[in-house]
């Protein structure tokens, strides 16, 4: 979703069955490059270009060192940037107030699963209200991220932004966001979600991945 613009729901479907109809090119693929926007892409003065349905085809931080957070663990241990560093790490954002991040819920358990078979990756999940202004938004329809857990089965290993902080810090253009950060804390790529990934959108984005690390 595009914190940015928070574009209504109309909107946004229809942007999306605009994309899905081959009107222009999408920003669905997993991005280690801030490449110059494709022909079609939408431009606005301050924005990033962006496809028909709002995801963005570029990030401000991509290829610079990830901004100093602090988030809080299910088990109440503070974990910062600092403490991801000396491997590699997949970091996401998401939020229960995001359709597209409920979409996403499933591949993102999937993903911390395999993640975990994984020996050089790591990775670190990061609830988070929208912004700092809308800190009362957080969870959605739930009262809690443990709520929408105990319903759903998944987010249970989800770190959380509590006074959005962290999601502020990385401006981010789009959420859910999956980045991509190598042991010196850069940020290597990112994709703008799991479920426009294809059919096995886990094993696509971590092959994706393997690659970028394998390249070093």
């Amino acid at each position: 979703m595009n914190i940015m613009t928070l574009r209504n729901a109309a909107f946004g479907g229809l942007a999306l069955l605009l994309a899905a109809c081959g009107q222009g090119p999408e920003a669905t693929g997993f991005i280690t490059e801030n490449l110059p926007p494709p022909e079609g892409a939408e431009i606005e003065d301050g924005d990033v270009p962006r496809d028909d349905a709002g995801r963005p085809f570029q990030y401000g931080l991509l290829g610079e060192t990830l901004p100093a957070f602090s988030v809080t663990m299910p088990d109440g241990a503070e974990i910062t940037d600092q403490d991801i560093r000396g491997q590699w790490m997949i970091v996401d954002f998401w939020g229960l107030w995001c359709p597209d991040c409920i979409v996403d819920a499933r591949h993102v358990d999937a993903l911390y699963a395999a993640v975990q078979d994984e020996e050089a990756l790591g990775m670190l999940s990061i609830h988070s209200p929208p912004n700092p202004n809308r800190i009362n938004d957080a969870f959605g329809r739930w009262e809690s991220l443990e709520a929408y857990t105990e319903e759903t089965g998944y987010g249970g290993h989800s770190a959380v932004d509590s006074d959005a902080s962290a999601i502020d810090a990385f401006d981010l253009p789009w959420v859910p966001m999956y980045f991509l950060v190598d042991p010196e804390g850069t940020i290597r790529g990112f994709r703008s979600g799991l479920a426009t990934a294809g059919d096995e959108p886990v094993e696509t984005f971590l092959s994706e991945v393997r690659e970028v690390i394998e390249a070093g």
